[in-house]
């Protein structure tokens, strides 16, 4: 399943949508932008940290099924910030992910 990791009861959803049909679920897979579409750092991954605790708790496969940085305006989001939020999240995703198994990363 896909979640919205940045709606504050994203957790509470899965562990509902888990308990209902937890057999049919074999991953987890969160949608975050940090510091695009909501408030914070580029290389805010704290999510992560959540996604990691509920798949080890429910034995699930865990993923990044959406991230990037959307280049829509020359003023606002650049096609010069999309490469600089590049080169500050994904290495921040990585160390976030260090050590643990990751199955999908979709940017």
């Amino acid at each position: 399943v896909n979640v919205m990791a940045d709606d504050p009861l994203w957790e509470t959803a899965v562990d509902r949508w888990l308990d209902c049909a937890g057999d049919v679920i074999d991953g987890i897979g969160v949608d975050h932008y940090p510091g695009t579409w909501t408030l914070g750092e580029w290389t805010d991954w704290r999510p992560l940290e959540l996604l990691f605790e509920l798949t080890g708790r429910r034995q699930k496969r865990a993923g990044v099924l959406e991230t990037g940085f959307s280049s829509w305006s020359p003023t606002f989001a650049s096609e010069l910030d999309q490469a600089r939020w590049v080169n500050a999240s994904l290495p921040a995703l990585f160390e976030a992910s260090k050590g643990r198994r990751l199955d999908v990363v979709n940017w």
